[in-house]
């Protein structure tokens, strides 16, 4: 049995090129500016193991002009928990489908967008998370995303 080689025609490679370099450019939001903040929180610093944990996002611009963000995709944001160890035990998108399309969100000045979810603390295969100290991180996906700082749970 003869094995093939995965050729790519070079006008083809050039094709995908432009078009990665055109997403990129198409989904970059407004230069975010010093006035636009991301602010991420849990309802409580400590749970009992099986409480539901509860997620907020919170994206702010306070500046005098309104802000567009652009996303590649109808995903906007994701959450994300490593356990003590630094291994990913659960991220919210992992389960979910999202369409291929551009997608624009503004944010007039002064106003606050929430993204909210809530992590029933289990690994993604859906079995409870062990006791510990847990780190969640929020992103939300936006080419020139600011950093957003994690948030550490303990579950007793």
């Amino acid at each position: 049995m003869r094995r093939g080689r995965l050729q790519i025609h070079p006008r083809v490679a050039v094709v995908a090129l432009i078009f990665v370099l055109a997403m990129n450019f198409a989904c970059r939001s407004n230069d975010l500016q010093d006035g636009f903040y991301a602010r991420f929180l849990t309802d409580k610093a400590e749970y009992k193991q099986g409480e539901a944990i509860q997620l907020q996002l919170l994206l702010r611009n306070e500046n005098k002009d309104p802000m567009t963000l652009t996303f590649a995709s109808s995903q906007k944001y994701d959450f994300w928990v490593q356990d003590p160890g630094g291994n990913e035990v659960w991220r919210w998108s992992a389960s979910r489908v999202f369409l291929a399309v551009i997608t624009h969100v503004d944010i007039m000045p002064g106003a606050t967008i929430e993204f909210a979810e809530t992590w029933d603390p289990l690994n993604d295969e859906g079995t409870a998370v062990p006791p510990g100290s847990y780190t969640i991180h929020a992103g939300i996906l936006i080419a020139d995303a600011p950093r957003i700082d994690p948030v550490t749970v303990a579950i007793r």
